[in-house]
Order: structure tokens, then C-alpha cells, then sequence
């Protein structure tokens, strides 16, 4: 599962990467806390497969919002 997480993760981020719009270091912390959170989640749900249909929507939210805090300069 988080392969499958690391992967979706990564392709969201990888077109804003490729776009010099965040940093090496961006994309890194956005990964990592990204991954964590999501893993997080999917222990509290259960269940096999956490990236379904319905949640890569809330996934694809919750990394832009990472994005939006690592470019305002705040962290968790």
C-alpha cells in the first residue's frame, strides 16, 4: 500500500516539480508528510487499498494543501 501511496503522491507533485514551482527540498517534505498522513488514515480506515477512486480527490487536496503551506513558509 505504500508504494501506492508514494506513487499517486509523486505524480501530483511531479508536474509542479518539473515547473521549477517547488523546490528539491519542497517536493521532498511534501512527499514525507504527505505519505505519513495518508498511511496514517489508512491504518486508522483498515482496508487494503486506501487510493481508491473516491479518495485520490481528497489525496490530490490534501498534497495542495501541503503545497500551499510550504510555500507560506509554515510547517506542521
Amino acid at each position: 500500500m505504500k508504494k501506492e501511496v508514494e506513487d499517486f503522491v509523486a505524480d501530483v507533485l511531479k508536474p509542479m516539480y518539473a515547473a521549477k514551482s517547488i523546490s528539491r527540498e519542497d517536493y521532498k517534505w511534501i512527499m514525507q508528510k504527505a505519505i505519513n498522513k495518508i498511511l496514517e488514515m489508512a491504518a486508522a480506515k483498515g482496508g487494503d487499498t486506501f487510493v481508491t477512486i473516491r479518495r485520490r480527490p481528497k489525496i490530490q487536496d490534501l498534497v495542495e494543501k501541503y503545497i500551499k503551506l510550504r510555500r507560506d513558509g509554515s510547517s506542521f
